[in-house]
């Protein structure tokens, strides 16, 4: 009997420790997974706020181009000296 006993406690630990071994490999894998999903997109994040940046400086830079280029154009009359 005591045999007995051993074999369904020694069959019974394997089965614990395999249903571990499965939830960790598969809980590491899956926040892997996530992990590498929080980096795609923080990466995707930073790559958008570098492109905004750089159409801002570009507005910026076409904005005051075109002020200057809209002072140049006016009459004399209207940057102070008058005929």
């Amino acid at each position: 009997m005591r045999a007995r006993g051993s074999v369904v406690s020694a069959s019974s630990r394997c089965a614990r420790e395999a249903l571990a071994q499965h939830l960790l490999v598969h809980g590491f894998s899956r926040g892997t997974l996530e992990q590498s999903g929080k980096v795609i997109r923080t990466v995707a994040s930073l790559l958008r706020h570098q492109v905004q940046g750089e159409l801002l400086t570009q507005m910026r830079a076409d904005e005051r181009q075109h002020l200057l280029d809209l002072a140049l154009t006016q009459p004399s009359w209207r940057r102070g000296s008058h005929p």
